[in-house]
């Protein structure tokens, strides 16, 4: 009974196991994205991307309104009056009796206003500049937009890689236990074996069996993660990454042939020049320090100059002595003298947002300070660990083949070649997961430095 129940989970794994299979075998005929190619899909496809687009947008519209404030206004108007008569005031001359109209009955009143109010304290100019710099500060947030999107991306893109590559393992481990029982069990008829070893082998299969599943259920989850989060609808496939590490390292080390100072003191002042982040701080404090000149031009005062051209029109005509057309031109000086305090508040309230850009600048330039050298020091430590990796790979490779000949030859135990198998699967997926994370750190350094989007050639990173 236990041996019927054992063989029908077997069996049932296995199915599965198939159906996995001819599942992302179909996946493999479907289009295959490389990584640029999902990168032109994410900056087509991004809320967050298009968020900071129309940041970009509103910005600019800020400048126009700027510009706006130098230019005068016309206005032109128009007024209707209607009375319910008309009103007369009689006289009398020489025996005649006359009377004129004192109120007419249709008004009619038309005209064209032009205004222009100057400020003395060059508020203007002041509002002009910082439209501009908002624009500039909007403009190094699209970046940073676009760089650490991009840089999610290609970490969603690498776990993919490592899941498929973890699926391979699993495979690969369920076909070489499948020999070893296979084998186990050819011994055990030839009574070489006893039947403990056979049963060890398939409850290792089992188990391979069932790791296999969750590789493949992983890479599932992964694979549809990406396509949620970049916006691909379709089936895919994802093409293996075709920038060689050895091309990754040699960017890096061109960063760092050119450094005249300590390897990590010249990434932390690379990152300080490109770095987007810390250009869009800068920004603020150059906007925060303008936003100071604009509110003191309060304190002095403004010039309106204002002309006007109107013609009225009584119907009847009356006798009073107001002009049809009326034509001035006029200067007004305004001074606030009091404001309950307003002025001297938003004074207080630029000089504090001031003092606050410029705290968070240098906060900024601390976490990216610590965010460089983490970069950097993980990307040592993944170089180093990677060549480990690889010679525990060799060796654990060369070991499985060796115990397993010996094992064939009756020299070794199945103890012996389920400890090498496991040995070289474990070395198998060890070796695999550090060579993907040490190319994606590699990408990660270039993205603390701020050298990340300027090394993708996409068409839409500008």
């Amino acid at each position: 009974m236990k041996k019927r129940t054992f063989n029908a989970i077997t069996y049932n794994l296995f199915i599965l196991s198939l159906l996995f299979s001819i599942t992302f075998n179909a996946a493999a005929f479907a289009y295959e994205y490389s990584l640029n190619e999902l990168y032109e899909i994410a900056l087509k496809n991004s809320e967050k991307i298009k968020i900071s687009e129309e940041e970009l947008g509103v910005s600019k519209t800020g400048k126009d309104k700027a510009v706006a404030a130098f230019l005068p206004t016309v206005t032109a108007y128009g007024q209707y009056y209607r009375y319910n008569k008309a009103k007369y005031n009689g006289l009398d001359f020489m025996n005649y009796s006359l009377s004129f109209p004192i109120q007419p009955e249709r008004t009619l009143i038309g005209g064209v206003k032009l205004e222009e109010t100057i400020s003395l304290g060059g508020a203007q100019f002041s509002r002009l500049d910082i439209s501009k710099q908002m624009i500039e500060k909007s403009g190094f947030e699209l970046y940073t937009a676009k760089e650490t999107f991009l840089f999610d991306v290609a970490s969603w893109y690498f776990n993919v890689l490592k899941a498929k590559k973890s699926v391979t393992v699993a495979q690969a481990n369920a076909d070489r236990l499948t020999s070893y029982k296979n084998s186990a069990e050819s011994k055990l008829k030839a009574g070489e074996i006893t039947k403990t070893a056979l049963l060890r082998a398939k409850a290792e299969l089992s188990g391979a069996l069932a790791e296999l599943l969750k590789a493949q259920n992983d890479l599932s989850v992964k694979t549809s993660a990406l396509a949620r989060n970049i916006g691909i609808n379709n089936d895919f496939a994802i093409a293996d990454y075709t920038t060689s590490q050895k091309t990754n390292e040699t960017e890096i080390e061109t960063i760092l042939s050119a450094c005249k100072t300590a390897e990590t003191a010249c990434l932390v002042d690379t990152a300080m020049t490109e770095r987007a982040e810390v250009k869009a701080a800068m920004s603020t404090l150059e906007m925060t320090k303008k936003q100071i000149s604009y509110v003191k031009s309060a304190f002095l005062p403004s010039v309106t100059l204002e002309g006007l051209y109107q013609r009225r029109d009584d119907s009847p005509s009356t006798s009073d002595t107001m002009p049809t057309e009326t034509m001035y031109g006029a200067v007004m000086l305004s001074f606030p003298i009091f404001e309950g305090g307003l002025r001297y508040a938003e004074v207080s309230e630029a000089i504090h947002k001031k003092n606050q850009s410029e705290l968070a600048l240098l906060d900024l330039k601390k976490s990216l300070e610590n965010d460089v050298e983490a970069s950097y020091y993980t990307f040592l430590t993944l170089k180093k660990t990677l060549t480990y990796f690889k010679e525990q790979l060799d060796y654990a490779s060369e070991n499985y083949y060796a115990v397993t000949r010996q094992f064939n030859a009756g020299l070794a135990t199945s103890l012996d070649v389920i400890d090498a198998n496991n040995l070289l699967t474990l070395s198998e997926k060890q070796y695999s997961d550090a060579y993907y994370d040490l190319t994606l750190s590699t990408l990660k350094l270039k993205r603390s430095t701020g050298l990340f989007l300027k090394s993708i050639p996409t068409k839409r990173t500008d």
